[in-house]
């Protein structure tokens, strides 16, 4: 390498390292889960993931979005519920849905 081609590669980093940086800011949305008493409470037509109790744990996609079931038995505690919850929040903001709704009963 010769002392010229040297010169210009520095002056190269320090015209670039100089160059305004422009940080894009996303918007940051809330996920926020709505507690429900029926699965019918959730307006028709709107794209939402659903956490219910049911027979056995599972996850569903259809039309809508999606639906988590968590098995109801002498074992299952608030905790694993809400752990689905979470995950719920989760699969809504990989999939770009809004309505998380979670129903106890």
């Amino acid at each position: 390498m010769s002392i010229d081609s040297l010169t210009k590669a520095a002056e190269y980093h320090e015209q670039t390292a100089k160059a305004p940086r422009i940080a894009v800011k996303q918007a940051k949305v809330k996920y926020k889960v709505r507690y429900i008493a029926s699965p019918a409470d959730i307006p028709a037509g709107q794209n939402h993931v659903l956490v219910e109790y049911g027979a056995e744990s599972g996850q569903k996609k259809h039309a809508l979005g999606f639906t988590i079931t968590v098995a109801r038995n002498q074992s299952t505690s608030d905790l694993a519920f809400l752990a689905n919850v979470h995950s719920a929040k989760e699969l809504a903001k990989r999939e770009s849905i809004s309505a998380i709704f979670a129903c106890k009963l």
